[in-house]
């Protein structure tokens, strides 16, 4: 569009002092100008189209995202209670085996004094007994017992006693 004003002197009384506004407009130009508005339009659709292909992309990775940390947190979850699980079976075991050197431990102590009053007991009937000088040597009970014999027994039971006693108090 262009505007004309005639500034000859003549004309300025009668001429109007607005100006004229003629439109020139070419075919060539409306074509151009519809094309370029075809290609922006379409330009715009596609960069749209793209925008929101970027925007949904995003919104995928942000929910994957979301998934795998909830995903992360289960398994975590999971993990922690298989670990307490494993721990408690760990526990549950050394209990067991504690339980099991208790019992072992008592079974000896138990068969330890049995063989201890037997081996006691051997000892006590042994020392009831007189015995001789030479080898081998004969253990005897006589008939009759005079005083030296008995103090020699007597003597005898009371040394396995004190042995036994010790053996008995570095056991306890």
């Amino acid at each position: 569009m262009s505007a004309e004003l005639n500034l000859s002197p003549m004309l300025l009384d009668t001429q109007e002092l607005e100006p004229k506004v003629t439109n020139k407009t070419k075919p060539e130009d409306t074509l151009e100008h519809s094309k370029k508005n075809a290609i922006s339009s379409e330009f715009k659709r596609s960069n749209k189209a793209a925008f929101l292909r970027v925007v949904n992309t995003l919104a995928k990775v942000n929910q994957d995202l979301q998934n795998k940390s909830e995903k992360q947190v289960a398994r975590e979850e999971l993990e922690s209670k298989l670990r307490l699980r494993l721990f408690n079976e760990r526990m549950q075991v050394l209990d067991k085996q504690d339980e099991l050197k208790k019992n072992i431990l008592g079974k000896k102590r138990k068969e330890q004094i049995i063989s201890s009053k037997k081996l006691y007991d051997e000892k006590l009937k042994i020392a009831k007994l007189l015995k001789t000088n030479t080898l081998p040597s004969i253990t005897f009970l006589p008939a009759k017992l005079l005083p030296e014999f008995q103090q020699i027994i007597d003597q005898q039971i009371e040394n396995t006693h004190c042995l036994f006693a010790e053996l008995h108090d570095n056991a306890s």
